[in-house]
């Protein structure tokens, strides 16, 4: 049960803004929403105040949400963050990474953050993107945006990487509006461990405890002798130290560790390096040995050499660097990893670690329906394999669409899709609206989305020290609300009510909320699809089968 005299503030960021126009028209109009004759008030409880709305200078996000206690008046920070992207900013700025860079850094703060995308993603292969030119050959971890389906690839590089990153779509500002004055809502009632601000780690837990966000990491990688193009990227994938140590974690053994980043030390020929050599395994163990030095070392301990300068002393005796800064980060002096190096034979050669792509692929299970639907083509020399399993429905949605990556004997954390038509979403909501006492909202919405958790269950066990992701991907939900629009007995609050849902669903369970905007297949074909090349380029296998 909710405090039924809580009360609700929404801050705005004072450099947002609605289009051509300052930050307080922005915040007069989701004020409007929140006031008396407003979208959001007709499910707003009449036993909670009303939600103030204020313009202040946010660390992170656009959006952000207080709670007041009216009895001692003390406010506290709901950890719940909003960045809102117009599908040009998304494009414009996308080259640099500016987009994941914010995510992951209100990921540091926030137990919930949420991207929210505004407009049409089609209208991406309009806008040109900042500093383009500058791209060099094929990279998957180009962070560029040109068309519609690097918006979704880039949706399911973050899925991957975070199940505390979600995603609003919306059609235009008057729809972000109400998705953010929902979420603001639903926050009150909300559990409190999925709402809490995130406290920074204290500077007494040790030096790379201390060190969570992307440019840290890049700094204590760089330091520790990674080459500075390789630590870029893993921290732009991985967003953290903190999230690398997680990731560390959830491996099932010592050798998952330090292969789990191999896929993402691969580099086209030519790509400088700064003289350095080694193989993607190598680099990989090189990261993992240097995170655990520095999580072990105390932030009074002195050593003599960093990894960069221990590299200056060798560098031309080493064919393999990545083995020698492994070496040199289990606690070995320089000489005494140049002396492992030079006596061993563990360094894999270029041209094997080369084929390290040519061995991953994703395995997709689904029904012989979904198959034909999705990759009429087969498998043949794509980068997945297909494994047809038979048909279990479940309730209105369909049998979940399963991908996971494998290479050699590991695989990575599970992706579970399930596909829910618009119209069988307010189906669900109706038929739990009609079985509904009274008309109090907040307790409505979230038997609703009960019942999408439910019916989105995995029918898989989960593999040892992986937690699967779960996406609901939503198709042609705009037609199916503008039809039901039509119909005798529509409830104008609906639109609202399916706000407070997907807030609550966000905040509640693990589960990501994508939309297909329109019903064409080939819409939803392509944001399958693309979700399968995340897996492929993303997928870090942590397991072994």
């Amino acid at each position: 049960a909710y405090n039924d005299i809580d009360e609700l503030v929404v801050l705005v960021d004072n450099r947002e803004r609605n289009r051509n126009a300052t930050p307080r028209a922005l915040r007069i109009e989701l004020a409007r929403h929140l006031s008396s004759g407003g979208p959001i008030s007709a499910v707003w409880p009449l036993n909670m105040p009303s939600a103030k709305v204020e313009e202040v200078a946010l660390d992170h996000g656009d959006f952000g949400f207080d709670m007041i206690h009216p009895g001692s008046r003390e406010r506290h920070r709901i950890g719940v963050s909003v960045e809102r992207k117009r599908v040009n900013d998304l494009v414009q700025r996308s080259h640099d990474g500016d987009h994941l860079s914010q995510l992951f850094r209100m990921q540091q703060k926030c137990s919930l953050s949420v991207l929210l995308i505004e407009y049409d993603t089609r209208m991406a292969s309009r806008v040109t993107p900042y500093n383009a030119q500058h791209r060099d050959g094929f990279d998957p971890f180009d962070t560029t945006i040109t068309c519609e389906d690097d918006v979704f690839l880039m949706l399911g590089r973050v899925i991957l990487s975070s199940d505390k990153i979600k995603f609003i779509q919306s059609k235009d500002e008057q729809s972000s509006l109400r998705a953010v004055g929902a979420l603001g809502l639903m926050s009150l009632v909300a559990p409190e461990e999925n709402t809490m601000e995130l406290a920074s780690k204290s500077s007494n837990e040790g030096v790379g405890k201390n060190l969570g966000g992307s440019q840290a990491l890049c700094d204590i990688l760089k330091n520790g002798g990674i080459p500075w193009r390789l630590a870029q990227r893993i921290a732009s994938v991985i967003g953290g130290s903190d999230q690398l140590r997680l990731l560390y974690k959830s491996c099932s053994n010592e050798e998952a560790k330090s292969r789990v980043l191999s896929p993402l030390m691969l580099v086209n020929n030519g790509v400088d390096l700064g003289g350095l050599r080694s193989t993607a395994e190598g680099w990989s163990n090189a990261v993992y040995r240097i995170i655990e030095a520095s999580y072990h070392s105390s932030s009074t301990q002195i050593t003599t050499f960093t990894g960069e300068g221990a590299l200056l002393m060798h560098k031309d005796l080493v064919e393999d660097h990545g083995i020698y800064l492994s070496h040199f980060h289990s606690g070995l002096s320089p000489d005494e990893a140049l002396d492992q190096v030079l006596n061993s034979s563990n360094s894999i050669s270029t041209r094997q670690s080369c084929t390290l792509s040519q061995q991953r692929y994703v395995s997709i299970r689904l029904t012989e329906n979904q198959s034909a639907r999705y990759f009429p083509d087969g498998d043949d020399g794509a980068f997945y394999k297909l494994s047809i399993t038979s048909s279990n429905e479940v309730g209105r949605l369909s049998s979940a669409i399963v991908m996971r990556t494998e290479n050699k004997s590991f695989v990575s954390t599970e992706l579970h899709i399930f596909v829910l038509e618009g119209s069988a979403l307010i189906d669900i909501i109706e038929e739990v609206w009609k079985n509904h006492q009274g008309s109090d909202f907040l307790m409505l919405a979230p038997l609703i989305s009960m019942s999408i958790d439910a019916q989105c269950k995995c029918q898989t066990p989960q593999v040892t020290g992986a937690r699967n992701r779960r996406v609901v991907l939503i198709c042609g939900l705009q037609p199916a609300l503008d039809s039901y629009a039509k119909k005798e007995g529509y409830r104008t609050e609906t639109k609202t009510v399916l706000d407070l849902v997907l807030a609550d669903v966000m905040l509640r369970y693990d589960l990501t909320i994508l939309q297909a905007l329109r019903k064409k297949m080939e819409d939803r074909i392509n944001v399958v699809r693309q979700l399968a090349l995340a897996c492929f380029h993303f997928g870090l296998t942590t397991c072994s089968i």
